[in-house]
């Protein structure tokens, strides 16, 4: 028995007129008749009652009627996951984050990916270069500290982090002048750069030594090795074993795309990561 068998049998029961039936199904009505003179063969009984005036259902008829629906559907269903199947399976995304948007999204996201069947092309970079990256069609989505204030992008805020200052051990406080700073390089993160330097004026500290680091691990590596302070996001904390206060800046966090970008992978992650 094959599901065409269950097409024609579905189409003549509901016609309950062989002519009307191929007509439907698009082939000739002798070809119908024997079909169903097949199928009834064998399922070992009579499906309908036929004569040259009508056509009807019998007993049995009605009843396979029901499980031939049913059987169908399944089949279609069947039929429709596989192709999703298929399809999740080339499906991609691009995705730019720098170090927050790592720590805080990209466990979940791999996780909600994965289980969606959607393979993740990850640029973990700084801000600049994520931007940019996205604005040449390099990446489909960025998370960034900058709203791309452009017509043809969306940005949606989806996090603020505290800012703290932090002091290895053997730094004081009441000394900050004289001890080394460390900054991350403007290019690296800019508005965190923006608001420590906001900070620094505000407090009146006179910075006589400034090292400017160009990535996280050269600056969590110069931070483990010397006598220094710095100002970092919130989530660097469980990096530094130190002294910390919290400073009562925030820095944002973005999620920009292009509008002109109609993939549904994009709103499934933003709707994953929104507040």
């Amino acid at each position: 028995m094959e599901l065409r068998h269950m097409r024609y049998f579905i189409a003549v029961a509901e016609e309950l007129n062989f002519t009307k039936a191929a007509t439907r199904l698009c082939i000739v009505q002798p070809s119908l008749s024997k079909q169903i003179k097949d199928l009834e063969d064998e399922v070992g009984v009579l499906l309908f009652e036929r004569d040259k005036r009508k056509v009807c259902l019998t007993a049995a008829g009605e009843e396979f009627l029901k499980y031939a629906y049913e059987t169908l559907a399944s089949a279609t269903k069947a039929v429709t996951i596989a192709k999703q199947v298929v399809n999740n399976a080339e499906q991609k995304i691009k995705i730019g984050m720098n170090s927050a948007a790592e720590h805080f999204f990209l466990s979940d996201i791999c996780a909600y990916l994965e289980h969606h069947n959607i393979a993740l092309e990850l640029n973990s970079d700084s801000c600049m270069n994520n931007i940019h990256d996205l604005k040449n069609f390099k990446i489909d989505v960025t998370f960034s500290r900058f709203s791309v204030k452009e017509i043809d992008y969306v940005s949606k805020l989806i996090k603020e982090e505290d800012l703290y200052l932090v002091m290895n051990k053997t730094s004081n406080k009441g000394n900050l002048s004289k001890t080394p700073y460390l900054a991350f390089s403007p290019f690296e993160d800019p508005i965190v750069n923006e608001q420590a330097n906001h900070y620094i004026r505000q407090s009146n500290i006179d910075v006589e030594k400034r090292i400017v680091t160009s990535n996280l691990f050269q600056f969590l590596n110069i931070f483990k090795s010397i006598t220094c302070w710095s100002i970092v996001p919130q989530h660097l904390l469980e990096h530094l074993n130190c002294l910390t206060e919290n400073i009562y800046l925030k820095v944002p966090l973005y999620i920009s795309y292009r509008k002109k970008n109609k993939s549904q992978l994009i709103h499934l992650i933003e709707n994953h990561v929104m507040p």
